[in-house]
This record gives C-alpha cells, structure tokens and sequence, in this order.
C-alpha cells in the first residue's frame, strides 16, 4: 500500500525573488535524498508562500527493499592485525568472507545484509539533510545557530500516511543549551494577522482547505492567477487596462498569502514627469500595479495588493500609500528639475570620476573606445561617423544623474528624455535609451539604426574588454553577466543584414585595450571570444528549434558568413532534410552512399579521388547525365550564394534526387577497367564536394 506524506518549513518571511528556486530545491532535494536510500516514490509537488515552503510526495512506500551491501577487504598477504580489524568492524569472521583477484590483487570480500529501514524512522535524517544542504543564495543564522536558513526557521510539519512523525532539527551545537531547535510535528499555522492560530494537520487535502479557511492560498500558480485576474478586473471597472509587468505579478504573488485590493490615485502634480519615472517609482518602492488608458497613456491610478484586510474597506491603507507615492514622486520631480539644469555634455564631464572596472578604466574611457569603434564601423551600417560622435559623448552621461542614482532601471531612458529637455528631436534621442536594448532573451530590440548600432558596439566593448583582460564566465559564475551581453549581440547580429564581421569589432576595441596592463595576446583572445559566442550561439538556437547537428554541419563551412546568413543557411537546411516528401533525406542517404564508397576506395588505394572528371572517360547514360547536372549547378551555386539565398539551392539540390538515384542502380563505380573506375570515383567525390558546399552533410544525424 503506498502512502502520502506531507513536510511543511514554517519561517519568517522568504524574500519573494528566492520563492520559485527555493520551491525547486525542495523538491530536487527530497528526490535526491530519497532515490540514494534507494526508495521509490511518485509525483512530488513542492509549493511556497511568504512563510511556508511545503512538499506534497505520493506513492511512498512504508519501508525500505532490503539490500545488499559489498565491502572490500584488506589483501590476503596483509599483517593480521589488518585483516582483524576489518573483520571486527564488520561484525564477522574470516569464512563470511570470500577471496577475489582484482587488478590489483588478492583481496577480501565482504557481502552484507541490510534490512529496509521503516519510511517514517528515515525522513527525519532525510529532512535534517535537507535543512542543513539548502542552498540559499543568502542565508542568516540566529540565536545560537550553528546551520542557517533564508529567515528563522520556527517549525515543521511531518505527516505520513496520516501519521505524526515527531522529530527535532538542531539547529547549533549539541552541548550548547541556547541552540535553537526546530520542532516537528503535526501543527501548523494561519495567516500571520487574519488566522494565525495553531490548527492539526492530518493529510495534504485537509491541509490545503484548512489554509484557505484561514486565509492562505498554498499553491503559489494560484494565487498569481487570482492577483492577474483581480487587478485586470479592478482596471476594466475604472476604464483603464493594467500596465504589462510581469515581473511585479511574480514578485506581489511572494509577497501575499491572502491577496486584498485597493485602488489609489497619483497626485496631479506629479503627472508631468516621464510615465517610466512614476511606473519605476510605484513598482520598486510600493510595488503598485500601474494602470493605462485604452490610448497608451500613463492612468493616474494604481492597485495596491496588500497581505490583509481593513475593518474600513481599506482607507487607512490607501491613505498611507498615497502619502507615501507622494513623498517619493516628490523626490523624483526634485531629482528631474535638478538634473535638467545642467547639460547632458556637462554631466558627461563627471564620467571619468565613473568606474568601469579596476582593469578598463573609467566609463569616460570606455566612451572614448565607442567613438573610435564608431569612427571606422559607422560607414559599414549606413550611419554618419560624425552624428555617431556628437551621440556617443552623451550616451553614458545620464549614469552620473541624480534621478538614475536613484532609479538604475531608467539608465537611457533619461539620457533620453534630458536630451529632448535640450532641444534634441525624440527619434534621435531615442537611440540612448535603445543602446541598452535587448536586456534579455525576450526584451524587444532597438527599433532605430542608430540605437542597434550604439547596443552593438558597446557590448561588444564590454565583452572584448573583459575577455581581454583574463575575465570570463566559469560555471554557474558570470558576475558580470557576460552571457547575457553575448545573447544580446547575437541577437542584434542575426537580423542584420549588413556586410560585416567579428573580426571589424575585435581589431579596433582591441587597438584601444592595448595598453592596458595584463591584457592578454589578441591570437588567444580572438579563439577564446570565438568559442564563447559559438557556444552560446548553439544553446540560443537550440532553442529556436535548430537541431545541434544541423549548425555544426552549417558551421564547418559557414565561418566567414555574417549571423543573418549563417542562420539562414540553418533553417533553410532544416527544412530541406525535414521535408515532407522526404527529399532531403534521400539526397542524404546517396551522400553517405557515396562518402562511404569513396572512403573504402581511397583506403585501399590509397590515393585522394578529389580531381577533374574525364568526361571522355564517361560511358553510362546515367553518369553523364549525373556529370553534366553536378557542371550546371556550379554556376547557379555561386550566383545563389552571393545573394544568400539558400533555398534557391536546396531547390537544386532536390532536382539530383532521380539523377543520384538513377546512378547507383544503373553504374557499377568499381569497373574492371581500372581508369573508367577512377574517374567514377573522381564523379562520386565531385558529387560530395558539390553537396558540401551548402553544408557539411556528413554531421547530420538520423534522428531529423
């Protein structure tokens, strides 16, 4: 009969943005522990709120299988006092054990057997490894605490199979009478102000209902749908729709057990500042939902998700929180005056007091690396050096700002807006705020050239830079986010159409870098920076849908092509070999065909078939006409390749189906003439490199 079991960590509150991985370490956790020892389980479903982090398994069994566990000994020619004292810590003699030759020579063994355990005598070793093993990105200890969790951890919750298992986690030493200890048992608790008694916990159904009466929605999907769907309500009642931000839904879904909602209004003073300055200052310090009109515009209202109720229908609260949104937008609009009595140029000036890092400088010096990067790369995208100029003087300047001191987020965005401040025209000023554009896999790029051209250059700065100075992610560790900087320049170089390449942004950033001390040789920097963008180019792909063989077969002979055709000649390959009448893979089928055939015939001759085919040496009907359309495609490839435009030679390649097909069931390639057999083997290895051209074919996998 298998059996439930129910764990419940009851602690102060766990910052929202640790929930969702703390939720998943549970869960990996629990399984790990528990598939070590050997026992078996089903489903498990691990769910957090602000105070509780809980894990539901099913399909437990009551005890361990029993098991057998083999020992090895000391060697047969051992002192005896050796061979004693294993056999003492074992528990057994001399004939339990048995002789066995190894690699490295005679040795005693030793088999044992281990009675299963009972589940519920386990899982109190099991849940005190997992308390102890937890890893919090930031833990704190309390009291005299020797092991640490998140907040202090204050109790558990063990049932299994509607059993109470009773246990204590000792949470510092054993002799010390102040450690803290975390009892277990069946007793939870309500929500902290609404329902906060004690109430007993007997299996995970009643548990879960008995939450919700007392006002804690467990399941945390749950309560972020019942949020969503309440602010968007609350929004369509007062003719407005609510601000995307799904950020701040995933951040207020941690912040509340029991969701309440209140509506306040902006003061309108303040409605004068850019909306990002009151959308930023409402989400970060209140954590307000931001509401527009059915046009676009900033709405002058907010929703509030507070974690109780209000005897009042919630005035105090909105009273408070206006009083609060105020004292803040009063700041902002303060930091904004300030800020706009003084040039963007001025501010500029105040860069080289900024540090980039220890290694590169200041962000003054890595303005002055952009322009010179500019000054020859701006021609290649179509874009005046001299108005690149006059841009990049002002594209850091608003780092150094009173309002992006206090509000990071809105780096660019108010670059952008001073400059409109000074006269300058909002497509223009717009490519400050889009040089920061895309910040993530899903962020939208840089709607103007300029501001794609400004993103490129200065990633590719800070990449380049890094790298060159011996900086670069290992592991799990990237603090300077690195990855995330080479995502964006893929993502930049992909769509763009433009002739230029890797080597262009290297050389010049490089040039500027060279006097740095411990920079590192460009031939070593120009391979380590070429195999970290490869990488991440193969996982962003991947999950695009491009098989990994597919880009290593385009790779091998698409290195000198820019992003955009490089991807191109991906898909175009995919599509081809995945089509449904199941050419590409015959077409496939005759390549290996034919690589096979040529790789028996060189090894054994030993001479390379790669050469001219003899036409005059040409008998077959069906290998001329093989020979003459491998000749017509030649043409028609080079003038394919030259516009990328990889179908157009798929299409081709398509038509040599019957042509290939017709060969190998009419020819016999090992002629007993042995010149007639050479140059069928030179029209086989034509027909290879000609397919080879598109990609190399012999990395494709049988799996498409």
């Amino acid at each position: 009969m298998f059996k439930e079991l129910l764990i419940e960590l009851f602690s102060e509150e766990i910052p929202a943005r640790m929930q969702t991985d703390a939720a998943k370490n549970f869960k990996s956790l629990f399984s790990e522990k528990m598939t070590r020892r050997g026992i078996p389980f089903g489903s498990v479903n691990t769910y957090v709120t602000p105070r509780r982090l809980v894990l539901h398994a099913k399909d437990l069994p009551e005890k361990q299988e029993d098991w057998e566990e083999e020992r090895r000994g000391p060697r047969i020619d051992a002192p005896s006092p050796a061979i004693e004292g294993f056999l003492a810590s074992a528990g057994v003699t001399l004939r339990e054990c048995e002789q066995r030759e190894t690699p490295k020579g005679s040795f005693y063994f030793l088999t044992l057997k281990k009675q299963g355990q009972k589940i519920r005598d386990i899982l109190p070793q099991v849940i005190r490894e997992i308390i102890y093993e937890f890893p919090w990105p930031k833990s704190m200890r309390w009291a005299a605490s020797q092991h640490s969790w998140v907040r202090p951890l204050h109790s558990g919750v063990c049932v299994f199979d509607e059993q109470t298992i009773l246990f204590e986690v000792l949470m510092g030493k054993e002799e010390d009478p102040d450690a803290p200890r975390v009892y277990f048992n069946d007793i939870s608790y309500g929500h902290r102000f609404l329902n906060p008694e004690p109430f007993k916990v007997k299996n995970f159904t009643q548990y879960s209902r008995e939450l919700r009466a007392r006002h804690v929605i467990l399941d945390q999907e749950e309560r972020k749908a019942e949020i969503l769907t309440e602010v968007q309500k609350l929004a369509e009642e007062m003719g407005y729709q609510l601000h995307h931000d799904p950020g701040l839904l995933e951040e207020v879904t941690g912040l509340v057990e029991w969701p309440v909602f209140f509506t306040g209004s902006i003061d309108p003073s303040f409605m004068s500042l850019p909306p990002e300055v009151l959308v930023t200052s409402m989400r970060v310090h209140q954590r307000y939902f931001a509401l527009e009109t059915p046009e676009g515009a900033l709405a002058s209202s907010f929703i509030i998700v507070a974690n109780t109720k209000a005897r009042d229908k919630g005035k105090k609260i909105v009273l408070g929180n206006e009083r609060v949104l105020k004292a803040r937008l009063a700041d902002a609009q303060f930091f904004y005056e300030q800020d706009k009595k003084i040039s963007l140029q001025e501010h500029a000036k105040k860069l080289q007091n900024v540090i980039f890092h220890d290694l590169l400088g200041t962000m003054a010096e890595k303005v002055d690396r952009l322009k010179i990067a500019a000054e020859f790369l701006a021609p290649k995208f179509g874009i005046s050096p001299g108005n690149c100029q006059k841009w990049i003087e002002i594209l850091k300047a608003d780092l150094v700002t009173e309002m992006v001191g206090e509000f990071p987020e809105l780096q660019g965005t108010m670059g952008k807006y001073y400059a409109i401040a000074q006269g300058a025209e909002p497509q223009d000023a717009q490519a400050i705020e889009e040089h920061y554009s895309p910040r993530g896999s899903q962020d939208q790029l840089p709607a103007s050239e300029l501001g794609r051209f400004f993103a490129l250059i200065d990633r590719f700065d800070t990449l380049i830079g890094f790298f060159a100075m011996g900086i670069k992610p290992t592991g799990s560790k990237d603090p300077y986010a690195l990855r995330r900087t080479a995502l964006g320049i893929i993502r930049l170089l992909e769509d763009e159409k433009k002739d230029f390449n890797f080597d262009d942004f290297l050389s010049w950033i490089y040039n500027c870098l060279r006097e740095k001390p411990g920079i590192i040789p460009l031939e070593s920097l120009d391979g380590q920076l070429r195999e970290f963008f490869v990488e991440r180019l193969k996982i962003y792909w991947r999950d695009q849908g491009i098989s990994h063989d597919v880009m290593a077969a385009a790779f091998s002979v698409g290195r000198d092509d820019t992003l955009y055709v490089l991807k191109r000649r991906c898909q175009v390959l995919q599509k081809f070999l995945k089509s449904k009448n199941e050419t590409g893979n015959a077409l496939l089928s005759a390549y290996r065909r034919a690589c096979n055939i040529i790789r028996i015939e060189e090894g054994k001759d030993r001479i390379d078939y790669r050469g001219e085919v003899d036409k005059s040496l040409l008998e077959e009907k069906a290998e001329i006409q093989l020979f003459e359309a491998l000749q017509k495609l030649v043409p028609s490839f080079q003038e394919a390749f030259k516009s990328h435009n990889f179908a157009s030679v798929m299409n081709e390649l398509a038509m040599l189906k019957p042509v290939i097909d017709t060969y190998f069931n009419d020819v016999k390639v090992n002629a007993d003439n042995p010149k007639i057999r050479a140059n069928r083997l030179r029209t086989l290895s034509f027909f290879r490199l000609t397919i080879e051209k598109i990609a190399d074919f012999s990395k494709i996998e049988d799996t498409l």
